[in-house]
């Protein structure tokens, strides 16, 4: 049997110019509505904001985290995880 080969595909570009109409379409919602000094409308853009952040959050933690935490970092005990986040906090052996 001969050994398995790997492909790796790497990604063209990690900014792709055509994501950036929406982070200028947020920038510009953001400076109009704090411009306008229209409370109301503040306020709704801070929830909403807000409410994407956490939807972002809970995406992230429950459907990506258990399918490519464990692939690159190991917090189990023995691996030296959990070290590597805590070197400030390691106990001198």
């Amino acid at each position: 049997m001969g050994q398995a080969e790997l492909s790796v595909t790497i990604p063209g570009k990690l900014i792709r110019r055509h994501y950036l109409w929406y982070v200028a379409a947020a920038l510009t919602v953001m400076v109009a509505v704090i411009a306008s000094g229209h409370l109301w409308s503040l306020n709704f853009v801070h929830v909403f904001s807000g409410l994407l952040w956490t939807g972002i959050d809970l995406f992230m933690g429950f459907v990506l985290g258990p399918n490519y935490g464990d692939r690159y970092f190991s917090l189990a005990p023995g691996n030296g995880g959990m070290n590597a986040i805590c070197k400030s906090t390691e106990v001198a052996r």
